[in-house]
């Protein structure tokens, strides 16, 4: 019913479809897909800045906001 995902830059990628075309259907963006529509309740995106090389938390949280996540919590 829970799919905890650890989102990582690679995966943040792949979640804000920010990669190139030649690269959308691999092991990364089935890992992703599984993720997003496995879980039946809740899903819940575990964050730390240190796996992010090019965004900061905070982008990361507003994106997630903007795309309809109606909790964003900060620990």
């Amino acid at each position: 019913e829970v799919c905890i995902f650890i989102l990582n830059q690679t995966m943040y990628d792949y979640v804000t479809q920010n990669i190139p075309k030649a690269k959308h259907h691999n092991k990364n963006w089935n890992k992703a897909y599984v993720a997003l529509t496995r879980s039946c309740d809740t899903l819940i995106f575990a964050l730390d800045q240190e796996l992010f090389s090019r965004n900061n938390i905070m982008e990361v949280e507003s994106y997630l906001k903007n795309m309809g996540f109606d909790e964003i919590t900060s620990l």
